[in-house]
């Protein structure tokens, strides 16, 4: 059995759910897990051209609308986005199996007022009050909730280790730089944005499975609006066009809908990433704000030439570019 996971490599919004849209075009996966919360929000592109935004489930569920989904004990939801996407998924064709842990919490409104507090940057969803409620024995699990007696199962677990489930995809959320225990500190997330963390995040034991850790970079960082700490280089979207073409838009947040901050690609971080998630698999997104044509022109001696250099820095090949949404093309 094989789990492929797809992990952020700097601070969110690297095009996870691009890539992750992509792989269920071209592989089959016997289960897709979500992990996370909706404080992140995936994007992919339907058929039509049509972007859609994702909080609570995959963006498998338009490629592979039979493939299985399952939000783990970790996963923290929030009801109204929950029933708003599957009320979009089944409109547009999917019909396979939602399946949630009885373990996994559900957010409440004094969680989403209590972080109005937080001035260390916050989307203010009430993931990280959650967790905490959790810890302290006060969360609302989705077993305590009539709503979401039709989607427990509590079989999974147990068919992943038998390895009744062959080939398993996690998308992960947010990015490694906010880890809770990590360097970036007070300015995270409240939990750990790790290869192991994600694995026990999403019930799969440690040792008897082969994972294959993907890690998506972008070549010029976010973070969110306001005190959102630090950014190596930062910059602004007029600079970029500046240096690039008009072709790079001033980028805004899927959850809270403001302009992000954003800086150069940081080395050093993106070395400290490939180590410590134990990469396999490295795509570089967002190529196409350096090189807007290379969706016609290909991958050139120059783009090849700055690909090089990029390797360099970080210490790993690079495997795939994303050169727009849900397209991705081979290194």
């Amino acid at each position: 059995m094989s789990v492929l996971m797809v992990l952020g490599g700097q601070y969110g919004s690297e095009g996870k759910g691009s890539v992750v849209s992509w792989l269920a075009k071209t592989q089959e996966f016997d289960l897709v897990i979500r992990t996370g919360s909706p404080n992140a929000g995936h994007t992919f592109k339907m058929d039509d051209g049509e972007l859609v935004k994702m909080r609570t489930f995959p963006c498998t569920w338009y490629s592979q609308p039979k493939a299985p989904i399952y939000l783990s004990a970790s996963t923290i939801i929030n009801k109204e986005v929950f029933q708003s996407e599957l009320k979009f998924m089944i409109a547009h064709g999917y019909e396979g199996q939602i399946m949630v842990s009885p373990q996994a919490t559900v957010i409440q409104e004094e969680a989403m007022e209590l972080e109005k507090s937080i001035k260390t940057g916050t989307t203010g969803e009430g993931v990280g009050a959650t967790r905490a409620a959790k810890c302290v024995r006060k969360a609302v699990r989705v077993i305590n909730d009539d709503y979401f007696q039709p989607f427990i199962d509590t079989f999974v677990p147990s068919h992943i280790i038998s390895n009744r489930l062959k080939h398993i995809l996690i998308e992960g959320t947010q990015g490694y730089a906010l880890s809770l225990d990590g360097s970036r500190y007070p300015h995270v997330t409240s939990t750990n944005l790790t290869t192991y963390r994600i694995l026990d995040d999403s019930e799969i034991p440690f040792g008897i499975h082969e994972v294959y850790p993907l890690v998506v970079f972008r070549t010029f960082p976010i973070r969110i609006a306001g005190n959102s700490g630090y950014l190596f280089n930062e910059t602004s979207w007029g600079r970029l066009r500046a240096i690039y073409g008009e072709h790079i838009p001033d980028e805004q947040t899927t959850v809270t809908k403001k302009t992000r901050r954003v800086g150069e690609f940081d080395p050093s971080l993106a070395h400290e990433a490939v180590l410590r998630l134990g990469a396999k698999i490295v795509v570089l997104t967002f190529v196409d704000y350096i090189f807007p044509n290379i969706g016609e022109t290909g991958i050139t001696d120059e783009v090849n030439h700055w690909l090089v250099h990029m390797e360099s820095a970080i210490g790993r090949s690079i495997h795939y570019l994303g050169i727009g949404i849900g397209e991705i093309v081979r290194r």
